[in-house]
């Protein structure tokens, strides 16, 4: 038991020591849709994060700016985009939390379906792509200053999208 801990507790003295300040940031993300019904395929999603930090590494009051950042997948011409993006400051003092809400964003998209073109026996369906902003991903950045101090994602993935 010692000797699995040794190396764990060593890592975590020597990243305090050479490390900068570090906020750890906890990131949920909340939402509600409105389901397509009977004959439509329309689908709205509404999503918001709630981000909590702490001050527990910080060695005195903070001005903590959050930069969040959600992306979509645009159906139409099938690529990744930026939906919406905002930032919202806390004051963070050291050994204490914070918590804050980010605005609600609309994804709004009709999903893949096919349509009745001719009846009778024999029906004839069309198939019609799926169009308009599905929601893809997230991504929440704090800073201190100019100074990078904590990051999150939904996925590594749209990390790397958002540093380009």
């Amino acid at each position: 038991m010692k000797t699995r801990l040794t190396p764990l507790i060593l890592l975590l003295f020597i990243s305090q020591c050479f490390a900068g300040t570090w906020v750890p940031l906890q990131v949920d993300m909340k939402g509600s849709h409105e389901a397509h019904s009977g004959t439509s395929a329309e689908e709205k999603h509404h999503r918001w994060l709630e981000i909590k930090v702490s001050g527990t590494g910080l060695k005195e009051n903070a001005q903590l700016r959050l930069e969040w950042t959600f992306f979509a997948d645009d159906l139409d011409a099938d690529e990744i985009i930026k939906q919406a993006d905002g930032t919202e400051t806390i004051e963070l003092l050291p050994g204490k939390s914070g918590a804050v809400k980010t605005k609600e964003v609309i994804f709004d998209y009709t999903r893949q379906h096919s349509e009745r073109i001719r009846g009778g026996r024999r029906p004839v369906f069309k198939k019609i792509d799926a169009t308009g902003h599905r929601y893809h991903g997230w991504v929440v950045r704090a800073f201190i200053g100019d100074e990078k101090v904590g990051e999150a994602s939904s996925s590594r993935d749209i990390a790397k999208l958002a540093a380009k």
